[in-house]
């Protein structure tokens, strides 16, 4: 339930109907890449850097914002 709640930016037990959730295999390493923000960075340069979504990177990451903080570690999506 942990590896879940971690690979998919869960701070609680509670889920939506209809929410997606990401299930970690035993056979795949980590279905995201670690990116440290640096000053200027924005979500939305991130995600287009990286190929994904302003939404995917805040729903791995837990965040209800668009603020960002130098030095905060983020998942970003595997494609």
């Amino acid at each position: 339930m942990e590896a879940i709640k971690s690979l998919n930016g869960l701070t609680s037990d509670a889920l939506d109907v209809g929410q997606v959730l990401r299930i970690p295999t035993a056979q795949s390493g980590p279905s995201y890449t670690e990116y440290t923000v640096r000053p200027g960075d924005s979500l939305w340069q991130i995600a287009r850097r990286y190929g994904t979504t302003v939404e995917a990177i805040k729903s791995l990451n837990g965040l209800k914002s668009d603020l960002l903080s130098i030095g905060q570690v983020l998942r970003i999506p595997a494609r």
